[in-house]
């Protein structure tokens, strides 16, 4: 039930919570069936990679760390492996477990199914019609740019956009929900942190706790797996600079003023500035979802097209009410105004889904 002191949708966003809430209200098995359409579809467009029986690009590096902790030694041996090493521990049991084929079935699942949940998830906020979004996320797969790089590098950021996506879309009615899936995203890729501030900061009134709950729990668990990770002084000596002359992310800048040792340092301060506007005033749900999307990626020094699907959601919402503001706008320089309004924003969507080094 919503609290009587929860933010209450301001004009602009108060269709968007409506769609988003309609979205939530329909039945599981409606959703779980409509990600199951998608994954089969994405699956279909990119039968080559989808149907390899080798892994291919980053799906090679994990293979490797999982190889190489089966044989009782460190994942970080090849440069490429980025992440914590519970992921590797994870991937030397499946292959013992379920062997190769099964354990590269999984991976590309796991991606598959986590771009289908992200783009499912964003779509909610845009069509309430389930056959409406259906299609249209359909569309979207089969032509995103950001989507294809990120199937054809085999990286598990799909996986880990959509848990992240799907956890902030439900974080009001499942709180516990929201905060499993961000915590466990970090075993594959860290890219939640932003989010977890975003939402731990969050100005709420009295009795609101859904946040401090799905942000609590993300945080405990995201820990918990960096406890349980071995090899946990290799993760934090591993130097992002080199590899930000290709990032998309605020941390490139860095790289172009040739300032090696601002990179922790820019994360903090972006980190600020989110908790900080969370703080300014007291966000509704949909504005929480857009800033939390955008701190994920805002704060990760490393970020790629592929990783840029987690602000989906913000896209979504960006689009719908720059269209709606334009639509609703009499007069010839109000009409201008939302005119240029509307096309810069379709523009800096059409730079996300383009981005790429």
């Amino acid at each position: 039930m919503r609290s009587a002191t929860e933010a209450q949708p301001s004009p602009p966003t108060s269709r968007l919570e409506a769609a988003r809430r309609s979205f939530l209200a329909e039945p599981l098995g409606l959703h779980l069936l409509a990600v199951l359409l998608l994954l089969l579809v994405l699956a279909l467009r990119h039968a080559t990679i989808a149907l390899a029986a080798e892994p291919v690009n980053d799906e090679s590096i994990y293979f490797d760390a999982f190889e190489r902790v089966a044989r009782g030694e460190s994942p970080f041996d090849r440069s490429g492996y980025l992440t914590f090493s519970l992921l590797a521990h994870l991937g030397a049991w499946s292959l013992e477990t379920i062997g190769a084929a099964g354990t590269l079935v999984l991976l590309r699942l796991a991606n598959l199914a986590g771009a289908a949940t992200a783009v499912w998830c964003a779509a909610g906020f845009v069509a309430r019609n389930w056959w409406a979004r259906l299609a249209g996320s359909a569309l979207y797969l089969v032509v995103a740019p950001a989507v294809a790089v990120g199937v054809f590098v085999g990286n598990l950021s799909l996986a880990v956009s959509g848990m992240i996506v799907a956890a902030l879309v439900v974080w009001t009615q499942r709180p516990v929900v929201a905060g499993l899936l961000l915590g466990t995203s970090v075993v594959a890729k860290p890219l939640v942190p932003g989010a977890i501030v975003a939402l731990a900061c969050r100005r709420g009134g009295a009795g609101e706790r859904r946040h401090l709950i799905a942000a609590g729990l993300a945080a405990a668990i995201a820990l918990a797996v960096i406890a349980l990770s071995p090899g946990l002084d290799r993760v934090l000596a591993i130097d992002p600079f080199p590899r930000l002359a290709r990032s998309v992310s605020p941390h490139r800048l860095l790289h172009l003023l040739g300032w090696s040792g601002g990179v922790i340092w820019l994360s903090i301060a972006i980190a600020l500035g989110v908790a900080l506007a969370a703080r300014r005033r007291r966000l509704d749900a949909v504005r929480t979802i857009a800033l939390a999307s955008t701190a994920a990626v805002a704060t990760t020094p490393l970020v790629w097209s592929h990783t840029l699907l987690v602000t989906l959601p913000l896209q979504a919402i960006s689009l719908d009410i720059a269209w709606h503001r334009y639509r609703g706008r009499t007069g010839d320089d109000g009409q201008r105004r939302r005119a240029a309004e509307l096309t810069g924003v379709a523009l800096a969507v059409a730079a996300i889904q383009l981005a790429e080094g």
